[in-house]
């Protein structure tokens, strides 16, 4: 079915927990992530390995905790970066 996530994706997903529950999640194609890879260490990377993994979650750190700041009312705590 269409709601099916393509396998080239990467995903990083944190959890949300205070006045409301939830996640956030980033995903992106693996090109793409092998791209800010490259731009943010001068690295190429051609598999998604702990770099690229890494790389995902701390841009998703980035926006949740962005989120969080934008949203103080709702006393959000994150959880750590889980990439798939």
């Amino acid at each position: 079915g269409h709601n099916k996530i393509p396998w080239n994706e990467v995903t990083a997903v944190i959890g949300l927990s205070g006045r409301a529950t939830g996640s956030i999640c980033l995903s992106m194609p693996r090109r793409t992530a092998f791209t800010a890879v490259h731009r943010m260490i001068d690295e190429r990377v051609t598999e998604v390995n702990a770099l690229v993994c890494d790389t995902v979650g701390e841009f998703a750190n980035v926006i949740a905790g962005k989120a969080k700041d934008t949203i103080k009312e709702m006393q959000l705590e994150l959880g750590l970066p889980i990439v798939i």
